[in-house]
């Protein structure tokens, strides 16, 4: 939908798209949940679909594509999501894109090939995102979870690190902030697609350790995509202890979507 030329149009498909998923797909039984959808460059219209569909039984998160807006999430002109998604007590879930719209990190990226191009996108996007999220203070003014979709998660120990660092060399640019940047990291939820695959698989349960992630791992597959992770890329995965494969496999899920 972001890459609909069409404001008018792409609004339109938004709430069509979500009177779908209410008909078809979200119910109140206990046996079928599902996100509604969100365009993060239409804060407004965002704002306003979850307050007409997000207290529908079985909605039980709002899913947004990080390529697409041309201000990170952390700005100001996100907020009347944040405040709606609060409201409502849904979690936001950012999910990645392999379009090229004219935003962060696509444009300019010049790739050769495909391989190229999907190595940097996904996780920069992320990284993109959850940086502004945090030090523009998101997490200090809103109650508000965040899931990252379809980038891994070893990418956060970069990122912790080097805010961390940013932080305590200039905390005056973060004032919201009442903790290092990596806790906030901490906080959040991250999708297992494409779950990393270590030289040493020992490494993985390492990164989770290290990042405190134990609690905030949620198994997905990014079906039917080809690459997609079946239930045995965790389940068969030598590095992880069997708690872990757990809480993954559903005991988080149903924590972040209240479930």
């Amino acid at each position: 939908m972001s890459l609909i030329p069409d404001h008018d149009t792409r609004v339109a498909y938004m709430r069509a798209y979500n009177n779908m998923v209410v008909d078809r797909f979200a119910r109140g039984d206990g046996t079928y949940y599902a996100k509604m959808i969100g365009l993060p460059e239409h804060p407004e219209e965002t704002a306003a679909e979850v307050e007409r569909v997000g207290h529908e039984d079985g909605i039980v998160g709002l899913f947004v594509t990080d390529v697409g807006p041309t201000q990170p999430l952390g700005h100001r002109r996100h907020d009347p999501i944040f405040e709606a998604a609060e409201a409502a007590e849904l979690p936001i879930v950012l999910h990645s894109t392999t379009g090229l719209p004219p935003s962060f990190p696509a444009a300019g990226m010049n790739p050769k090939n495909f391989l190229e191009y999907h190595t940097l996108s996904h996780p920069v996007a992320k990284m993109w995102h959850a940086t502004s999220i945090i030090v523009r203070g998101v997490p200090e003014r809103f109650d508000v979870d965040f899931g990252f979709w379809e980038a891994g998660f070893s990418w956060l120990q970069l990122l912790a690190n080097r805010m961390d660092r940013e932080y305590i060399e200039r905390p005056n640019e973060a004032p919201e902030l009442t903790k290092l940047p990596s806790e906030y990291l901490s906080e959040f939820y991250y999708g297992s697609q494409p779950l990393e695959e270590p030289r040493d698989p020992d490494h993985l349960q390492t990164i989770i350790d290290m990042n405190e992630l134990n609690d905030q791992l949620v198994y997905t597959t990014d079906y039917p995509h080809m690459d997609f992770d079946a239930p045995t890329a965790v389940t068969s995965h030598e590095g992880l202890r069997e708690e872990q494969k757990r809480k993954m496999l559903g005991e988080n899920a149903a924590r972040l979507f209240g479930i």
